[in-house]
C-alpha cells in the first residue's frame, strides 16, 4: 500500500463508498483522498510498517491513561491517533470510529455541534458531545507528551555517547 509518512496524516475517517467502506484519509497539508479500504485495514498497516504490534500499542494507551476503551494509539511520536465518534453505523459491525492525529495539532470547536479543527485545515464532525472529545483529546495530548519524552531520553543518551554534552 502506498501511504503518506505518519507526519504528513491529519485523520482517518471511515466512509461509505459505492465499493463499500473505506477510509478518507486527510493530510496535514490540506489534502485529502479514499481509498478503498477498511479503517481497521489502515491501521494494521501502520503498525506494520512501523514495526509495532498494534494490540501491545493498545495495552501500553490503556496502561497510560486507566482507560479501557477508545484509547490514543501511539504509533509513533509523530502520529498518535485519538478515536471518536465520526458517523453512526448502517449495519451492525459497521465502523463508526474516525481518529485525529493529536500530534499534528487538533483544536475542539463548538458549533451546531462538536468539531474538530486539524493543522490541515480540515473540519470534522465528532458524533460525541464537546466534553467527551476534550477529554478523549487531553488523553491524546498527555500520551503524545509522554513520547516527546522518551524521545528526548534518548537523544540526550545519544549525545552523552558520542560526548557532545557534558
Amino acid at each position: 500500500m502506498d501511504f503518506p509518512k505518519n507526519r504528513e496524516i491529519d485523520a482517518l475517517v471511515p466512509e461509505y463508498t459505492e465499493k463499500g467502506d473505506a477510509t478518507h484519509v486527510y493530510l496535514r497539508d490540506g489534502s485529502d483522498y479514499v481509498i478503498d479500504v477498511t479503517l481497521k485495514t489502515v491501521l494494521r498497516f501502520l503498525a506494520y510498517r512501523s514495526c509495532r504490534d498494534i494490540c501491545r500499542l493498545r495495552e501500553w494507551s490503556a496502561e497510560h491513561t486507566h482507560k479501557r476503551l477508545n484509547n490514543p494509539l501511539p504509533l509513533d511520536e509523530e502520529l498518535v491517533l485519538m478515536p471518536y465518534r465520526a458517523r453512526h453505523p448502517r449495519v451492525a459491525g459497521d465502523a463508526i470510529m474516525g481518529c485525529v492525529n493529536a500530534a499534528a495539532g487538533v483544536r475542539l470547536k463548538e458549533d451546531e455541534g462538536t468539531l474538530l479543527l486539524t493543522a490541515g485545515g480540515h473540519k470534522l464532525r465528532s458524533l460525541w458531545k464537546p466534553e467527551t472529545t476534550q477529554e478523549h483529546l487531553d488523553r491524546a495530548f498527555s500520551i503524545y507528551r509522554e513520547l516527546l519524552e522518551i524521545l528526548d531520553e534518548k537523544i540526550l543518551r545519544r549525545l552523552k555517547m558520542v560526548g557532545a554534552v557534558q
